[in-house]
Order: structure tokens, then sequence, then C-alpha cells
């Protein structure tokens, strides 16, 4: 299972849109992609989605995937290299409104693990 995570404090459109949109062009197993989405305005169409998980059901969600798939949030990035799991990460932008402060792009391009990737600054906005 792919994990996708958008943190429990704001929601993430832009990466909800994002996994939605490279889903849409392949042929998954219904099970394939796990998002919690958050209170976004993104509602997925190709992917199983939740609003958010209860700790338990996040770390379990955590321990079966094959990769996690998240905002750049220190707390994530370091529990995803504890479990051991391959992390791509995309920042948040605050030109986008998605943040207030510029404190997730250097987190997205440090990660301290060769497992863990950042993405470019990619935009489903066409921007």
């Amino acid at each position: 299972m792919i994990f996708v995570t958008v943190g429990g404090q704001k929601p993430f459109d832009r990466l909800i849109e994002c996994v939605d949109h490279w889903a849409a062009d392949r042929v998954l197993p219904s099970d394939a992609v796990l998002a919690q989405i958050g209170k976004g305005a993104t509602v997925p169409s190709y992917i199983e989605s939740v609003l958010s998980l209860a700790p338990a059901e996040y770390r379990k969600c955590v321990e079966r995937s094959r990769l996690i798939i998240a905002h750049a949030g220190m707390g994530l990035i370091l529990t995803a290299v504890d479990a051991s799991k391959p992390i791509l990460v995309m920042p948040r932008i605050a030109r986008y409104g998605e943040q207030a402060r510029r404190h997730t792009r250097p987190s997205g391009r440090w990660t301290g693990s060769p497992k863990a990737t950042s993405t470019p600054s990619f935009s489903s906005r066409g921007a």
C-alpha cells in the first residue's frame, strides 16, 4: 500500500490532487493507495481516502505501507525513517496559501535518509 498523508494540522489539496491525478492513469488494486486527506476541498476520485486516522490506525498504515507520500513535516519524515519506510515529500508552498512560513521547504530538501525523496515544487494548478 502507498500511504498518503497531509498531516493533522491543515489540508493539502495540491498533494492530494497530484496523487489522485497520478492514480487516474494507472490500473491499481482498490487498496493500492490510502490517503489521509484532512478537511480539504479535494475529494479524490481514484484513491481511497479518509479525513483522519486515530493514532493507532495511523501507525498501522505506516507499518503496512511500502511507500509514504506526505507533506514535508519533520515529524512525519522522522516517523518514516524510524519505520524504515521510503518517503516522498512535497513541501507546502506559501504562495499557494498552504503555509504561513517557509519552514517545510528546507525539510523537503534535507531528509536525512537515502530512502527519502523530495518532489520539485510541482503544481497541479499549472503554476
